[in-house]
């Protein structure tokens, strides 16, 4: 017990109480869990990942990834680098945000003038509607009209159209 204090203290004196020229000391921990003391220079930071992945393969055909190279009568199928990629930087973050934003508008443009942007109408697909299947697809249409408007219209809406899209939608699904 004494002797844990006397380290005790020796640790704080050594980190805790400055010295003449400023100098400061370092306890750093090495990856088999020995310290060591270092003055005037931080720890060197410790990799959180292996250098390289092993796949191996044993005669029998068990298969393992490992960190340190294969050994004994087994063969190294493949070494790969274990170091993870960099993060992507602002600049190629916004690039491909724009990109992905081009795509989508390209591919709405294109759905648009193959006429698959819209719901297939029943009309289209039934060569002999009834008066139920007719009044669907009005208002099925009414609705993509006022969601189109609306789209277009964006927060410039107002109640008066609002009100009218909105009263062309239920005229259209009247008893339904």
């Amino acid at each position: 017990m004494m002797r844990l204090h006397w380290r005790l203290i020796i640790t704080l004196m050594l980190v805790a109480a400055p010295c003449a020229n400023a100098q400061s000391a370092y306890q750093c921990y090495s990856a088999d869990g020995k310290s060591s003391w270092l003055q005037n220079a931080p720890c060197a930071k410790q990799a959180a990942y292996a250098d390289s992945l092993y796949k191996c393969v044993s005669p029998s055909g068990a298969v393992s990834i490992q960190q340190q190279p294969c050994t004994g009568n087994t063969k190294t199928a493949w070494r790969r680098s274990a170091a993870p990629e960099p993060a992507p930087t602002y600049e190629q973050q916004v690039s491909r945000a724009r990109k992905r934003a081009q795509d989508e508008q390209d591919a709405r443009e294109l759905a648009r003038r193959a006429g698959t942007d819209q719901q297939q109408s029943y009309i289209a697909t039934n060569p002999f509607p009834d008066r139920r299947a007719i009044q669907q697809d009005q208002c099925r249409q009414a609705k993509w009209s006022r969601d189109e408007v609306l789209k277009q219209v964006g927060l410039a809406r107002n109640f008066d159209l609002l009100r009218q899209l909105n009263d062309a939608v239920y005229r259209a699904c009247q008893g339904l």
